[in-house]
């Protein structure tokens, strides 16, 4: 996974470990895995707030504060990235059918995991089987530390070449990669794309270029190779301006 971002992750590792009560706010993290997007986030939330389960579930969360999060304004409780987080919950758990973290699924490999949160949420949503998160070294410390602190035990992987990435074989297994996955190199890729097929349930989240990547173009082809053992849906997602596209897919 070497791209742009070896250049930020000396200044992310900085960051942590000289502001580690803070650090969601650091320039660094903060720009790359916490950014202030309330505004998208109370676009989200007015999705969320449609469906009386997943709402509730949302407010059941325990109160954010490790590392000084932004405040969501709408329901302080937790942080913007939180509602996009939840929001990508939904969007899966919809287009599977059932609710994503408290399900038949007791594996989710997350490629490019953030600082944890995707993770911590699925367990504070119900999940009890294996997570692991494939990220750069750097980043692992990061989620590790923030997970410890909520007393979930992950298991991490800095290389996506590693056979932790795969489940078992009697696995009921989600991969999930949310703006990571199209932020590699096409060779970077490739190693993925050996391993799609192991998994039962995909979703991706991507945009729309990336070093000069056309990701639309990359991910619709995607969509064709799997399509002989795959339903896979691809589409815009239209509460972002920007333009964000999901990916997802489920065993045929």
């Amino acid at each position: 996974m070497k791209n742009h971002w070896e250049t930020r992750l000396k200044q992310v590792a900085k960051d942590y470990e000289q502001n580690k009560s803070v650090f969601l706010r650091t320039k660094s993290i903060s720009k790359s895995m916490h950014p202030n997007i309330d505004q998208l986030a109370q676009r989200y939330w007015n999705v969320i707030q449609k469906d009386d389960e997943f709402l509730s579930a949302a407010k059941s969360l325990s109160k954010e504060s490790y590392g000084s999060p932004l405040r969501f304004s709408k329901h302080p409780d937790i942080s913007p990235v939180t509602v996009q987080h939840l929001f990508h919950i939904k969007e899966m758990s919809d287009k599977f059918g059932f609710f994503v973290p408290d399900s038949e699924i007791n594996h989710v490999t997350d490629v490019g995991g953030g600082y944890g949160n995707t993770c911590r949420l699925f367990f504070e949503l119900g999940f009890t089987g294996k997570y692991v998160i494939a990220d750069f070294p750097e980043v692992n410390a990061i989620q590790e530390d923030f997970l410890t602190h909520h007393k979930i035990k992950a298991y991490y992987e800095d290389n996506i070449k590693n056979k932790g990435l795969v489940p078992d074989k009697e696995s009921k297994s989600l991969l999930l990669g949310t703006f990571s996955i199209n932020e590699m190199p096409l060779s970077e890729r490739k190693h993925l794309e050996e391993i799609y097929r192991e998994f039962d349930y995909l979703c991706i989240v991507h945009n729309l270029v990336f070093d000069d990547i056309d990701n639309v173009k990359y991910f619709a082809d995607l969509k064709k190779e799997l399509s002989d053992e795959y339903d896979v849906q691809h589409y815009k997602d239209p509460h972002k301006g920007q333009g964000s596209y999901f990916f997802i897919g489920k065993r045929k």
